[in-house]
């Protein structure tokens, strides 16, 4: 639910950069927290060439972390890739030949919803028709990212708690970044296949048998 209430779920948005983040505090990051894993698996004999995401939290004594994961984030893996202008798989191939280099993103922002089945993270119904994906990826520098979604014959069906990652990018800033994301959002809609179609609007929470969303996703962002 909108602002941090409801039960623990899974990553429902994310957005980037993040303002009150500074350079100084990630790099303080990679010194005390990623630099020493990666030193640690190297006398225990792994050279490790992959992802490590650390999931972490802004606390009054620093930032601290929640969890780490060998993949990317998710949602966060999202806005990332929208931001970012090197191209991935080179950076993958150098990252197994031990010469990654730069990473070059691009200018702006980017804004991820989650658009999760009803009634996430407990009981949830499958197999829910999606309608209106076509209309959400017509908006320019508007991605939608597949999560929980299956194909049946040529229609998109629901398969799991969290369906869609609408993602959209800015050149300019996290307002606009936000504002694309969810109007994409309001373009789609999810029911059984003899319902009636009723597009949600950004406000609308949740139609019968319709999305979950949190509705202040970089609410908190500067513009």
């Amino acid at each position: 639910m909108d602002d941090d209430k409801g039960p623990n779920t899974g990553g429902m948005g994310a957005y980037g950069p993040v303002q009150f983040v500074s350079k100084e505090i990630v790099m303080g990051i990679c010194k005390r927290i990623l630099t020493p894993i990666i030193q640690e698996l190297k006398k225990m004999g792994i050279i490790y060439k992959g992802f490590i995401y650390a999931g972490m939290i802004m606390t009054k004594n620093g930032p601290k972390v929640l969890e780490f994961n060998v993949r990317f984030g998710d949602p966060e893996c999202q806005p990332a890739m929208m931001m970012l202008k090197s191209d991935l798989y080179h950076l993958l191939s150098n990252a197994l030949d031990g010469r990654l280099g730069d990473i070059q993103f691009h200018p702006g922002a980017a804004c991820c919803i989650v658009l999760a089945s009803k009634g996430y993270p407990g009981a949830y119904k499958k197999g829910l028709h999606i309608y209106g994906l076509e209309d959400a990826e017509r908006i320019e520098n508007v991605k939608v990212f597949h999560s929980g979604t299956k194909k049946e014959g040529k229609t998109i069906i629901s398969d799991g708690g969290r369906i869609f990652g609408i993602t959209g990018y800015s050149p300019n800033n996290i307002e606009e970044a936000r504002n694309m994301a969810y109007d994409a959002v309001s373009k789609i809609n999810i029911g059984a296949a003899t319902e009636v179609v009723v597009r949600l609007k950004p406000t609308t929470p949740a139609a019968p048998g319709g999305f979950s969303y949190r509705k202040d996703i970089a609410q908190k962002a500067r513009y």
